[in-house]
């Protein structure tokens, strides 16, 4: 069967423009290859805003000033707290993509795409003829050209949000939104979380990309 359009990706782009094609009356075929939906529900603003909702709780109960209303937490439960996380993660993932591709009745095809020749596209081996394609991948956690990291367990944004311990230590490499919520989710979780010798505290220049994602529990000060 040839489409009309076929996307590669299935995050917030990819939907956005399979909805608009289906509302001109084309044929649309969405290729993931590995979890449905994009960054923001999967790895990026959902699981981020939920635990630091969580952490955020935690803090206003630590920090509480108000003696005659006393409040107290005790150790945190990370993997019951990655577990809620992944469950809302996986009711969103169903209600935004997965209904939403189904009621503008386009496909999401589970497989690896790559072009054979400028105007041919193939999954599993498989030719998918196409009016036109958009690729639409996304982007994932930037690795910084670190001496001695490659040597170390370090995590990214993405596995951070995975962990079923609590670090007791933590440092952020990276000082832009995504260091900063981190710094910020772990520290009010309980984790010492010091500032880096790469200047955690400064605000990234508007020219730079939000390339900080680089963790490691490992190197954090004693």
């Amino acid at each position: 069967m040839s489409y009309d359009l076929a996307v590669i990706g299935s995050g917030g782009a990819a939907m956005a423009a399979a909805i608009t094609a289906r509302q001109a009356g084309q044929t649309v075929i969405l290729i993931e290859q590995g979890t449905l939906g994009g960054t923001c529900v999967n790895v990026g603003c959902v699981p981020s805003k939920t635990l630091l909702a969580a952490a955020g709780a935690r803090h206003a109960a630590v920090t509480n000033p108000f003696d005659g209303a006393p409040t107290s937490a005790g150790p945190v439960d990370l993997a019951r707290l990655v577990g809620q996380k992944d469950e809302l993660v996986d009711r969103l993932r169903q209600a935004k993509y997965a209904d939403v591709a189904a009621a503008y009745g386009f496909e999401v095809r589970a497989g690896h795409a790559r072009f054979t020749t400028a105007d041919a596209l193939e999954v599993d081996g498989k030719p998918l003829p196409a009016g036109a394609y958009l690729i639409a991948t996304g982007t994932e956690p930037a690795v910084p050209d670190l001496p001695g990291l490659a040597a170390v367990d370090y995590l990214t944004s993405t596995t951070a949000m995975e962990q079923t311990e609590l670090p007791e230590s933590l440092v952020v490499i990276g000082g832009g939104y995504v260091g900063m919520e981190q710094a910020q989710l772990f520290a009010h979780l309980g984790a010492r979380v010091p500032p880096s010798s790469g200047g955690w505290p400064q605000p990234p220049s508007p020219n730079s990309p939000p390339s900080c994602r680089g963790f490691s529990p490992t190197t954090a000060s004693p």
